[in-house]
C-alpha cells in the first residue's frame, strides 16, 4: 500500500484529519504529511477545509460534510454564531442579516452554501445549511416569491360566508302554524322523489366505472405527447425524473436554436388547469438547478397563472399547452419559445 492510499483509508476510518495526525501515523513530520495532503488534494481525491485548527485546515473525504461539524468550536466567536443561527434555521436571507453576520455567513464556507433567486426585477442572495434538502428550501423561496402574507383573505372570507344565513333563520320563526303546513306540504314530495331516485343511480355509477378507465387513457396519452412533442420539435432527452406516473416529471433537454443547442428544465404536467403556484414551483426548480424553463401541461391555465407569466421573472418562462390528442397547439396567452 501506497502512503497516499494510507492516508485515504485512515480518513476512511477515522473521518477529517489534521497534518498532525497524519503525520504521527506514517511516522514523518508535519510539512512532509502537508505536502502528501496537498497532492491529495490537488488531485481531487481529498477536500481542504475553510475552517482552520491552529492555522491548518482539516483533510475530508466526499461525503464527510457532516463530519466536519466537530471542529465548529475552533470557529471564532462571530463565525460561530452565524454557524450556530444557520444550523438552527436551516435558511437566512441575506438582506436581513446584519453587516456582520454577513461577513460571518461568507466565512464559514463549510457550511453555507449561497442561493442566488430573483424577484422581480431584483436578485436575492439566501443562504442554506450545507446539508439542507433541495424540496425543503424551495417550499422557502417559493413562499417568498408568492408572497404568503396575506393570511388574512380566508378570515375575511369566513365571517361573510357566515353572517349571510343569520339573518335569514330568524325570519321563518315568528309563523309556526305555517311552518306544520309546510312541513306537511315536503312529505309527499319526498316519498315521489325517493321512489324515482333508484335508476338514475345505475347511470350514476356506470359513469364512475367508466372515469377510472378514461384517466388512464389520459395518464398514457399525456406521456406520449411529451414524447412527440420533443420529437416533432428536435429536441434531445437529456435526463427524466417521475415526479408522480401519468401526472408530473421532469426532464432534462437541449433545445435547437440558432446559436445551438439550448439546455432547458422542462416541468411536465397532467393537470386540467394549471396555477400560478405550479409556475412557481417550477421557477424555483429552474433556478436551483440554473437553467431556464419550459413549462409543459394538459389543460390550461388559471387567469391568475396567464397573468403572472406577464411579470418578472416568470417572462423568461416557456410555456407550451398541449390538446387532448397527438398534436400540439399553442396558446395566444402564453408564451411558446419553442424554435
Amino acid at each position: 500500500m501506497s502512503v497516499e492510499e494510507d492516508i485515504i483509508s485512515l480518513m476512511q476510518a477515522r473521518g477529517p484529519l489534521l497534518p498532525v495526525d497524519v503525520a504521527k501515523h506514517i511516522k514523518t513530520n508535519i510539512i512532509v504529511a502537508s505536502a502528501y495532503l496537498s497532492e491529495l488534494a490537488s488531485r481531487k481525491k481529498v477536500k481542504i477545509s475553510s475552517l482552520k485548527v491552529g492555522g491548518s485546515p482539516v483533510y475530508s473525504l466526499q461525503g464527510q460534510e457532516d463530519k466536519l461539524e466537530k471542529f465548529a468550536q475552533n470557529l471564532n466567536e462571530k463565525d460561530l454564531r452565524a454557524y450556530d443561527l444557520l444550523k438552527q434555521k436551516r435558511v437566512l436571507r441575506d438582506s436581513y442579516m446584519t453587516p456582520l453576520m454577513r461577513v460571518a455567513l461568507r466565512s464559514i464556507k463549510d457550511f453555507s452554501v449561497p442561493i442566488n433567486v430573483t424577484f422581480g426585477d431584483t436578485q436575492e442572495l439566501f443562504w442554506k445549511w450545507y446539508n439542507v434538502p433541495d424540496d425543503e428550501i424551495k417550499l422557502i423561496i417559493q413562499r417568498e416569491i408568492e408572497g404568503e402574507k396575506p393570511e388574512a383573505v380566508p378570515q375575511v372570507v369566513v365571517p361573510e360566508t357566515v353572517a349571510v344565513p343569520l339573518p335569514i333563520i330568524p325570519e321563518p320563526e315568528p309563523p309556526k302554524k305555517k311552518k306544520k303546513n309546510v312541513e306537511t306540504k315536503k312529505e309527499e314530495p319526498l316519498l315521489e322523489v325517493k321512489a324515482k331516485p333508484q335508476p338514475p343511480g345505475l347511470a350514476e355509477l356506470a359513469q364512475k366505472h367508466a372515469t377510472p378507465s378514461e384517466d388512464k387513457k389520459r395518464n398514457i396519452d399525456f406521456e406520449e405527447q411529451i414524447y412527440q412533442l420533443f420529437k416533432e420539435k428536435g429536441i434531445k432527452l437529456i435526463g427524466k425524473e417521475i415526479i408522480k406516473e401519468g401526472a408530473e416529471a421532469n426532464f432534462v433537454i437541449d433545445i435547437p436554436s440558432s446559436v445551438g443547442m439550448l439546455r432547458y428544465l422542462c416541468k411536465a404536467r397532467n393537470k386540467r388547469s394549471s396555477t400560478e403556484k405550479d409556475l412557481s414551483s417550477a421557477l424555483v426548480d429552474g433556478q436551483l438547478q440554473k437553467m431556464p424553463v419550459v413549462y409543459v401541461h394538459l389543460g390550461k391555465l388559471n387567469p391568475k397563472a396567464q397573468k403572472l407569466l406577464k411579470t418578472e421573472p416568470f417572462k423568461t418562462m416557456v410555456v407550451f399547452p398541449l390538446d387532448n390528442g397527438s398534436k400540439t397547439q399553442k396558446s395566444g396567452t402564453t408564451k411558446t419559445g419553442f424554435v
